[in-house]
């Protein structure tokens, strides 16, 4: 078996099963990987997914045939504007889970990149990038549990990236 969560395997087949720990791909090793099946991809984009997913090029390569560095970009570049908000909510599919999950991904990369562009931060203002990434995780979960509106939390997702 080949696992990234042993915590979701049964105990009962865990205990015939003998773990090996392998280390993290080296970064050389991954841009290989990701080059390889991602032909047009540029340095730029290569170094900024292998920033996001590090030692998982499978999804790295699922994240870009997506378009969701587009995406990335487009938010990156979103102004604080309520009705370019709306607009881009209204447009981005996020009925499929693959396109829900890379959102999401894309905020919390999102928050942890301003996060590490502040390298002057007091405590009570590291605690805020903590907080919001933990709010918007759940935020997350709850709305597709609860199969709330999507656009609604990707407009309110935006807006507290924007705050921070």
């Amino acid at each position: 078996l080949i696992c990234h969560n042993n915590d979701l395997i049964l105990d009962t087949i865990t205990s015939r099963c003998h773990k090996i720990t392998l280390p993290p791909l080296k970064k050389s090793d991954f841009n290989l990987i990701v080059k390889n099946n991602l032909k047009k991809i540029s340095p730029d984009d290569c170094e900024l997914l292998y920033k996001i997913f590090r030692a998982e090029p499978g999804i790295a390569i699922s994240f870009a045939k997506s378009k969701a560095l587009e995406t990335l970009t487009e938010i990156k570049n979103l102004p604080n504007n309520f009705s370019k908000l709306k607009n881009f909510a209204q447009n981005y599919k996020s009925d499929d889970l693959t396109s829900w999950y890379h959102f999401n991904l894309i905020i919390q990369y999102l928050i942890s990149e301003k996060f590490t562009a502040n390298t002057d931060i007091n405590p009570t203002e590291l605690s805020k990038f903590g907080i919001a990434a933990l709010e918007l995780q759940q935020k997350a979960s709850q709305t597709l549990k609860l199969n709330l509106n999507r656009k609604d939390f990707i407009i309110n997702a935006i807006r507290k990236l924007q705050a921070l």
